[in-house]
């Protein structure tokens, strides 16, 4: 509302960044009545409306908000996240990152698979890292008698340590029931790590053939045979390539070019000074 405050009293244009997956129809967290009414008058006189992915665009232009819109991936700081040249680990690290908000990323449904997976095979671990509600996840795995050797769970980490966790497991994890366009897919790829994720929000603008297995959402089965497929065939990924083509996508550079664009051409389009009305 701000930004339409300026827009309107100074002549000043401004875009939308959008991340949020209140728009999704399978998230039941929806906008109200008063918050659509706002929404719609400030995404009506935005200049540019930039979604992190075309499912998100979809969702908010089916829910009413019409506009200019021009897609923008989230960006991964790559001076951090960065391909390290290691071996595959044995026995294979799987790895989840989260909030662990149980309707949103179905922290106990990929227990449950886990499960299964150890009662066929030894050869993997799966940590989870997260700063959320890890009691009521480590009581779960402890009521199905997961064991302790197949998984553990860490509490939140730094940017920084995130980075260097990533850049030491070999395959990440997400089976969420919702999503817009997760940075730790963002930055799991572009530390050269193949993704397995449930097939929501805009994960398939992210995920291929070559760098992770998407899976139907809340489809137990269907994971468990991708994650034992995957583990069978773990040295396939080309993790250099992956690594390579997430950092094309997704750094300051690619990401910052696209915006300065989009600046440049509201500037250009509304013949704007490049100057604040403000003095100092």
């Amino acid at each position: 509302m701000f930004a339409l405050y300026l827009r309107k009293k100074f002549k000043i244009p401004f875009i939308i960044t959008e991340h949020s997956t209140t728009y999704l129809k399978s998230n039941s967290n929806n906008h109200s009545f008063l918050e659509k009414f706002i929404i719609k008058k400030v995404v009506n006189k935005a200049s540019k409306i930039c979604p992190v992915s075309y499912d998100l665009q979809k969702a908010m232009i089916s829910s009413g908000y019409n506009g200019v819109y021009k897609v923008v991936p989230n960006v991964v700081n790559t001076s951090f996240f960065k391909y390290i040249e290691k071996g595959i680990s044995k026995p294979i690290k799987i790895l989840h990152i989260s909030s662990l908000k149980e309707a949103h990323k179905n922290g106990k449904g990929m227990l449950r698979v886990i499960k299964k997976l150890s009662q066929k095979r030894k050869d993997f671990t799966f940590t989870i890292v997260s700063d959320g509600d890890t009691l009521s996840i480590k009581e779960y795995a402890k009521e199905i008698n997961l064991k302790s050797n197949f998984f553990h769970i860490e509490g939140g980490k730094s940017i920084e340590e995130i980075a260097i966790t990533m850049q030491n497991y070999d395959l990440f994890l997400l089976f969420s029931n919702f999503e817009n366009l997760p940075c730790v897919i963002s930055e799991s790829l572009v530390s050269g790590m193949p993704v397995i994720s449930s097939n929501v929000g805009g994960i398939d603008e992210m995920i291929t053939n070559e760098n992770g297995v998407l899976v139907t959402p809340r489809n137990e089965e269907q994971l468990l045979s991708s994650l034992i497929n995957v583990l069978d065939n773990t040295s396939n990924f080309n993790r250099i390539e992956i690594a390579k083509k997430a950092k094309k996508t997704y750094s300051y550079e690619t990401v910052s070019s696209q915006f300065l664009k989009i600046y440049k051409e509201i500037i250009n389009n509304n013949k704007i000074p490049i100057e604040f009305p403000y003095s100092p």
